[in-house]
């Protein structure tokens, strides 16, 4: 039977090299099958060597939602140091999903009071723009002009 080790992934930001990540402790990789949309993703390099490294191929993955069950699909190593340099898992089962919440039937279902939307102001016309209001006008002190 194949060992199966939880492995913490995190999503990947495309802004940033493979390299950078490689030189910081993260792995690039994807992650892809059954119904999983393609995602690139991050490892911490020291937990998936440790875990390769024990023979571990199978992994549950975790961080993008719900656990993940995915093999190592294909990995590119470097040719002198031998790391491992990008990772591609392929999801072999279903997501698991959450406990289902149980539901009401529709004749039980308690109606929720709506909440009411914040009021919207109509737009001003331009007539209504070029009009200064009464509101926003001060009233305008005039100092005495001194008469000689």
């Amino acid at each position: 039977m194949t060992q199966q080790e939880k492995l913490q992934i995190f999503e990947r930001d495309q802004t940033v090299s493979p390299r950078k990540l490689r030189s910081v402790g993260y792995i690039p990789g994807t992650v892809y099958g059954n119904e999983q949309t393609p995602a690139s993703i991050q490892v911490k390099a020291y937990d998936l060597e440790r875990a390769l490294s024990r023979g571990v191929r199978s992994f549950e993955l975790e961080g993008l939602g719900a656990p993940i069950q995915a093999k190592v699909k294909e990995m590119q190593l470097d040719p002198v140091k031998q790391k491992v340099l990008h990772i591609q898992f392929f999801v072999v089962g279903k997501r698991q999903a959450s406990k289902p919440e149980k539901q009401e039937p529709k004749a039980q279902q308690k109606a929720e009071p709506e909440a009411a939307p914040p009021p919207v102001e109509e737009p001003k016309t331009e007539e209504q723009q070029a009009e200064p209001s009464a509101e926003a006008e001060e009233p305008a002190t005039e100092e005495p002009v001194p008469v000689h």
